[in-house]
């Protein structure tokens, strides 16, 4: 029954109103996980979280993916859940929960603005929420204003090159001038040297698969030569017959 300023009307609004603005969402699994200012923003979010599992030099093997199904999509919220720095949104995004997010009704709170102050669709809110449509809701009552938030798996493939030692063969051969039952070391072997061409398989930093693609000898190793005794030896005190 007044007319009010501009000042007021805002004022008298902000408890009854939710603005909703046009965002981008990462969504993992169909669950918004994340909300960001652009479709370009949120790509570059995905792509920083990839390449936050590989170092200077790593040699891909092919384009890094995720395990989960992850997308970008058209989203709706308000403007206070959009995420507008890539090192909030990585933050966001490694939290998983296994519980749904619940809220508890206030005075004055009825399913849309529920679902509008949380950056939900409607629909979105039923979902989570299926016994409560078309009923009303009282103070206390307590509803799913998140689900579980499935975490992001990076899955990374990883060209490797190593140097591998091969330990050199034991070439024996027999001498009657060694005693029998006796040994000895005519040359110490030297190790070769094998280059090793290998995959390895990351889900974001745990290696779960190794796979030897190639294997190229480069220094090949000498034997270890021995000597193993066939001769007679002569009995204590004794001389040995002719």
């Amino acid at each position: 029954n007044q007319i009010l300023s501009v000042n007021q009307a805002v004022e008298a609004l902000t408890e009854r109103v939710t603005v909703l603005v046009d965002a981008w969402a990462i969504q993992v699994a169909g669950a918004p996980t994340v909300v960001l200012p652009s479709e370009q923003f949120a790509r570059d979010v995905l792509d920083a979280l990839k390449a936050g599992y590989l170092n200077e030099g790593d040699k891909l093997v092919e384009p890094q993916t995720f395990l989960e199904d992850v997308k970008v999509a058209p989203h709706r919220a308000p403007a206070t859940n959009v995420v507008t720095e890539i090192a909030a949104a990585l933050e966001r995004l490694s939290q998983t929960t296994s519980e749904p997010k619940l809220y508890t009704v206030r005075a004055g709170d009825y399913q849309e603005k529920i679902a509008a102050d949380h950056g939900m669709t409607l629909t979105a809110f039923y979902e989570l929420n299926p016994g409560i449509r078309g009923r009303v809701i009282h103070p206390g009552d307590q509803v799913k204003v998140a689900p579980a938030v499935q975490g992001i798996t990076v899955k990374t493939i990883k060209e490797v090159t190593r140097t591998i030692e091969i330990e050199p063969e034991l070439d024996k051969k027999y001498s009657v001038n060694v005693p029998r039952g006796e040994t000895r070391v005519v040359a110490e072997g030297v190790p070769g040297k094998k280059l090793i061409v290998e995959h390895h398989t990351y889900h974001n930093d745990r290696l779960v698969e190794t796979k030897v693609i190639s294997g190229q000898v480069i220094e090949a190793p000498t034997p270890r030569r021995v000597l193993v005794g066939t001769g007679e030896t002569p009995a204590a005190g004794g001389a040995r017959s002719e």
